[in-house]
């Protein structure tokens, strides 16, 4: 079981026994749609020179699903909570509009 299908795990049972809202709920799913095809090999591209997002945007990410909410990384990086929110939108369009350059560079690890 790789690493992301145990945080998967984790989030659904802090979805059913938190009380997120409709729209929080509906944020993780969507995120880990998009999280979805890079889960395999989440640890070891995010540790390679292809990945092209920042410890920052892994750290937001990893804490979002988390908590679904975005205070955690506000403190963590000393960054008003809209902050947060925009540097999480935005890397959600980087894993989706990168999508080509990550399989390519799955093609040739998995060579």
């Amino acid at each position: 079981m790789t690493i992301f299908v145990l945080l998967v795990y984790i989030i659904t049972a802090k979805i059913m026994e938190q009380s997120f809202s409709k729209a929080t709920i509906r944020d993780i799913k969507e995120l880990l749609t998009l999280l979805d095809p890079y889960a395999n090999t989440w640890k070891v591209w995010t540790q390679s020179e292809a990945c092209f997002l920042s410890p920052h945007e892994i750290r937001i990410i990893q804490n979002y699903l988390l908590t679904g909410a975005h205070l955690q990384s506000a403190e963590e990086f000393n960054i008003p909570e809209f902050v947060a929110e925009i540097i999480l939108n935005r890397t959600k369009h980087l894993l989706q509009d990168n999508l080509p350059a990550f399989e390519s560079w799955l093609s040739l690890y998995y060579q």
